[in-house]
């Protein structure tokens, strides 16, 4: 187990300083209002080799919700954390190795996945809906980190889980960080100190039984409802010691759903003259093209990532707050008040306080004067056009319509785009819906090149599609274009087997996880069809089927026959196989993808009950077929 670090015990000085701080904020009068510190996840110093999906019980900052229960990444092991996980460190060119088990219950069905949102890695260790894995299953995804220095997040993408999961509390931030960095070198980047996390996220509550409402209907129901509440790391309406001095802020929009516009204000009651400027330099992937931009507020929405650095120097001993101001978000936008399922609760409110001290100890980062510009392949012409359209079927709206791509819903047995490696490509993603939707593309970062009208007309190019992106907000009625290198991971010609798909398909989808995961019919409130989602596939080039062709094992070999709760397989497979479980009417029963191996594995067969099944194994195209008794 790698080392975990408490946020607070980086060294002697910075206990010291928040200590200090500490005492100068139980003397000077704050608003009783924000009575909780915000909780600072636990950081995981280079690799964390064991990551764990456990079940646990959180305190939210009021008395009524001080015993809910919840999901969280690694409590088992050690960290603090029982919601949310821990902050991960990357290294850029270490090769990371992470052994995920899921704890949640048995015979709770409930699979999951580990997305590593924004990282440029193999398809089979992406964590998408192919990579899932059951109650006391496990998952060991293994590559070289080949990003830049950015802060990347953590969270399920399971087949009509991601909603819930991620609203039980399942995400995490990621930073990666390269040796001799100099923008790290002069930026705030003492972790818990002056380079704090924030996640922000939408979450409603039952009163009536004090736990989380995971219905898929995207807001309250029922005389159970409470007010939606906004969290920070976890925690409804806390406070946060910072020095006088910039404090970088790595805004994580971890929200199911809702966006924010974000600004931080020194007078609650008269905000709109009372922001503090602030600056913005870095985005999804890494740091701005040019220039840190001075702004007052920043638009966020679910998925997206901002590095601001506040400038705290002239406010020591003073109260600062972040606040939502949902009535600036544009129309169609969730979370704005013109958006009328949230109009009964726009939260245009005080999200944090920040307590600054008045510690005369030095600042130790700075406000960097200029970022790297963008690789010079990023400006070359597109060898490939492409246009994506954000629909929703069937027109004009109706109860039963849903939201999808190209008119079409999500197929996990197809692989809708495909495109060349080494290539560069201009997407152009069209809103023909009501509602904006944050696209999110799997394995790249990108560059935004205009924004313009469906019609054409050029629109003004704002901050927040500087620098590279893998998540980008598209408004109604307008449309995106951005260019893209896909210059990593290409596998061979065809992707028309499962075993293929499986280890070959990335995703694009909307980032609004009711909207991926399924769209609900607003008469009812169930679920519908699956939605905003569609795979695409990078070819290296060549096209023989026979490229694919490995050895496998004679025959595989499963024991025990009749079998209790976990079967073995032994054969050898040196890319991702997939076992597939069936009753004998051909009914599937369990789903599991196997890393590569050689000799034997096991399979929890656990939650299928007595009977009668048909074990499948695929492996590059190849099945064998075995029956099995279980008793």
């Amino acid at each position: 187990m790698e080392k975990i670090y408490s946020p607070i015990k980086c060294s002697v000085r910075h206990v010291y300083a928040f200590s200090l701080i500490s005492i100068l904020a139980l003397t000077s009068g704050f608003s009783q209002s924000f009575t909780i510190r915000m909780p600072i996840p636990d950081l995981y110093d280079r690799r964390a080799d064991t990551l764990s999906v456990d079940i646990e019980t959180h305190d939210f900052g009021t008395p009524a919700l001080s015993n809910v229960e919840t999901f969280a990444y690694n409590h088992k092991y050690g960290t603090t954390n029982d919601y949310l996980g821990p902050t991960l460190t990357w290294i850029v060119g270490d090769t990371q190795s992470t052994h995920i088990v899921n704890n949640l219950p048995m015979g709770s069905g409930m699979t999951t996945t580990v997305h590593w949102h924004g990282a440029n890695i193999p398809a089979w260790t992406d964590g998408g809906p192919h990579q899932f894995f059951g109650p006391g299953e496990s998952f060991t995804p293994r590559f070289k980190v080949l990003d830049a220095p950015t802060t990347l997040w953590y969270h399920p993408h399971a087949e009509d889980r991601t909603y819930t999961q991620v609203q039980m509390g399942l995400a995490g931030i990621i930073i990666v960080r390269e040796n001799g960095d100099p923008v790290e070198a002069i930026a705030p980047h003492t972790y818990g100190w002056d380079d704090i996390p924030l996640i922000i996220q939408d979450i409603y509550f039952d009163s009536a039984t004090a736990s989380i409402d995971t219905g898929k209907v995207g807001q309250a129901t029922g005389n159970n409802a409470t007010p939606r509440q906004l969290l920070v790391n976890g925690t409804i309406q806390p406070f946060l010691d910072v020095p006088p001095q910039p404090v970088r802020f790595r805004i994580l929009d971890g929200s199911t759903r809702m966006s924010y516009m974000l600004g931080f204000v020194t007078d609650t009651t008269n905000p709109q003259v009372s922001r503090i400027p602030y600056y913005l330099f870095s985005s999804d992937g890494g740091y701005l093209p040019d220039s840190v931009r001075k702004i007052t507020s920043l638009e966020a929405s679910p998925g997206v990532r901002n590095g601001v650095i506040v400038d705290f120097s002239n406010y020591a001993n003073s109260e600062i707050y972040l606040m939502n101001f949902s009535d600036e978000l544009r129309q169609g936008v969730i979370g704005s008040d013109s958006t009328g399922n949230h109009g009964s609760n726009p939260i245009k409110n005080k999200i944090l306080q920040i307590r600054v001290g008045a510690s005369q100890l030095p600042p130790i980062g700075a406000i960097p004067s200029s970022l790297p510009g963008i690789p010079a392949a990023d400006t070359l012409s597109p060898d490939t056009t492409r246009t994506v359209r954000l629909t929703k079927s069937p027109s004009g709206g109706t109860t039963t319509a849903v939201f999808g791509i190209d008119d079409n819903q999500y197929d996990y047995n197809k692989i809708n785009t495909v495109v060349k490696l080494n290539t560069i490509e201009d997407w152009t993603i069209r809103n023909e819906t009501n509602a904006a939707h944050p696209f999110h593309i799997h394995l790249i970062q990108f560059y935004v090149m205009k924004v313009e009208k469906l019609d054409g007309t050029p629109l003004p190019f704002p901050d927040k599609y500087l620098g590279p992106k893998d998540n980008i907000l598209v408004h109604p009625g307008e449309q995106v274009t951005f260019r893209a290198r896909f210059n990593s991971y290409g596998r061979p010609k065809p992707f028309d087997t499962p075993g293929q798909i499986d280890s070959a398909a990335y995703m694009y989808h909307c980032h609004i996880l009711t909207h991926e995961d399924g769209y609900y019919h607003p008469s009812d409130k169930t679920l519908g069809q699956f939605g905003m989602m569609q795979q695409f596939a990078v070819w290296d080039g060549t096209y023989t089927a026979t490229a694919l062709d490995e050895p496998m094992a004679d025959e595989m070999v499963l024991f025990p026959n009749p079998a209790g709760d976990l079967l073995y397989l032994n054969a050898e497979a040196s890319r991702v196989s997939t076992v597939r479980i069936s009753d004998i009417q051909g009914r599937i029963l369990k789903e599991q993808l196997l890393p590569p191996f050689a000799g034997t594995t096991s399979i929890n067969v656990s939650e299928l009950g007595k009977g009668m099944i048909l074990v499948e194994w695929i492996s590059n195209g190849n099945r064998q077929v075995k029956k099995i008794l279980l008793e």
